[in-house]
């Protein structure tokens, strides 16, 4: 006889938070005041921050991540963006919202993950400047290809010694 499976809703609330504390990304639960309900481990390491119970304002003081919360808790359902902090070590973070649909007994009204977006960041730009001396270290040489080229087709077709 086959076991039933658990529905994924049947864990607990404590067994939710400790799922969500070994994530990789940073992730935040809001309030629906903007408080920090929970903060995972990635995200008070990435912030270097104390979180709980406070308004996100207090630790995340950057206005594209509190504009991006405060949409989702006024009702859409989801917004991003993505912004540059410097400290502890310059990053680029995709900050996403995303509207939680929880039980009026539930506090949390909002999502906040982290993605860094560093490394292809610098990869992109790494490849723009690759195309972009490939490009002008071979306009010379083809230049001076089509000027020749120009030249026998047209003045020098005649004259056999160029």
């Amino acid at each position: 006889m086959a076991e039933t499976p658990v529905p994924a809703r049947a864990i607990s609330a404590e067994a939710e938070l400790l799922i969500l504390d070994h994530l990789p990304e940073p992730v935040i639960l809001l309030g629906g005041g903007r408080e920090v309900i929970f903060a995972n481990k990635a995200a008070a390491e990435l912030l270097e921050a104390s979180f709980f119970r406070r308004d996100l304002a207090q630790s995340f003081r950057h206005p594209s991540v509190l504009e991006v919360a405060n949409a989702v808790l006024a009702g859409e359902s989801e917004r991003s963006a993505e912004i540059d902090i410097l400290v502890p070590v310059p990053r680029i973070l995709l900050v996403r919202a995303i509207r939680v649909e929880a039980p009026v007994s539930s506090p949390v009204r909002a999502l906040l993950t982290l993605h860094d977006m560093t490394h292809a960041r610098q990869t992109e730009q790494m490849r723009q400047d690759f195309v972009a001396n490939v490009s002008h270290e071979l306009r010379s040489p083809v230049a001076a290809i089509v000027g020749f080229i120009e030249t026998l087709r047209g003045p020098a077709r005649e004259d056999a010694e160029a």
